[in-house]
C-alpha cells in the first residue's frame, strides 16, 4: 500500500513539474509569425548576385539587406523598403575578390537598435538559386522586469533560433537553439544576455588565439576564466 502511495505522489510530481515547464515555455517561448519572415530569393548567374525581395513584415522599418563573403573580401548591399518588393535587383558583381565557390552570409541590418535582430543565414558554395527566409524557426523573447511591473521600461524583443547555437555567459555552455526551446528551463531575462555563437565567425580567447565558431560548438563548454565574452 505504502509503495503504491509513493508511486502514485511519484506520478503527480512529475505530471506537476511537466504542467510548470509547459506554462513557462507557453510564456516566454513564442514562435514568431510567418507574417513577420523576412524572405528573399538570391540567385547567382554569370558572377553577379541577384536578389528579389518576396516579403517584408508591414510593422517593422528596415535599413538595409547586407552581403558579405565570410572572410569579409567582398560585399554589398541593399536599402529595404516596400517599394522594391517583388523586383530583381543586382547586390553585386563578383571579380577577383569573390566567386561563386566562396561562402556567403545575409545580414538583414535594422534602422533602429530596439527592433528584433534576425539570424544571419549562409548561401554555401554550389547554391546557385535559393530562397532565404529570415526568422523561420525562430522563437520572439521579450524580457519584462518583474520586481517592479509598473516601472516604464523599453521594450527590445529578441529572437533564438532554433537552427543556431548559444553561450551561456555565466558558465561558458553553449546548447542549440532547439535544445532551450524545448527544455523550457530558462526565462526570456536569463537568456536576453546569451551569445550568438555563428559557425562562420572568428572568437579569440585570452591568449589571442582564434578559433571558429565551428571548433567552440564543438567543445560545448567553455572555461570563463581563458576567454573574455564582452570581445565575443
Amino acid at each position: 500500500m505504502r509503495k503504491e502511495v509513493i508511486m502514485r505522489f511519484g506520478s503527480l510530481l512529475v505530471l506537476l513539474v511537466f504542467s510548470l515547464t509547459t506554462l513557462a515555455q507557453d510564456e516566454n517561448f513564442l514562435p514568431i509569425d510567418p507574417t513577420e519572415f523576412v524572405r528573399i530569393d538570391v540567385m547567382i548567374s554569370r558572377d553577379q548576385v541577384f536578389v528579389r525581395i518576396l516579403q517584408l513584415p508591414e510593422s517593422s522599418e528596415f535599413g538595409y539587406l547586407i552581403f558579405n563573403e565570410v572572410n569579409e573580401t567582398c560585399s554589398g548591399g541593399l536599402e529595404l523598403n516596400p517599394a522594391i518588393i517583388g523586383q530583381q535587383h543586382t547586390l553585386i558583381s563578383l571579380k577577383n575578390s569573390c566567386s561563386e565557390s566562396d561562402t556567403f552570409v545575409f545580414i538583414v541590418q535594422n534602422r533602429f537598435e530596439n527592433r528584433i535582430k534576425y539570424p544571419p543565414i549562409l548561401f554555401r558554395p554550389g547554391q546557385d538559386h535559393s530562397e532565404l527566409v529570415f526568422g523561420e524557426g525562430c522563437y520572439r523573447m521579450s524580457c519584462i522586469p518583474q520586481n517592479d511591473p509598473w516601472m516604464p521600461y523599453v521594450e527590445e524583443p529578441f529572437l533564438i533560433s532554433t537552427k543556431k547555437y548559444y553561450l551561456n555567459p555565466e558558465n561558458g555552455k553553449i546548447m542549440s537553439g532547439k535544445r532551450i526551446i524545448r527544455n523550457g528551463l530558462f526565462t526570456a531575462c536569463e537568456l536576453e544576455s546569451w551569445i550568438l555563437i555563428e559557425e562562420f565567425g572568428r572568437y579569440p580567447d585570452k591568449n589571442r588565439k582564434i578559433y571558429t565558431g565551428r571548433e567552440l560548438i564543438a567543445m560545448k563548454r567553455l572555461k570563463p576564466k581563458e576567454w573574455d565574452f564582452d570581445a565575443f
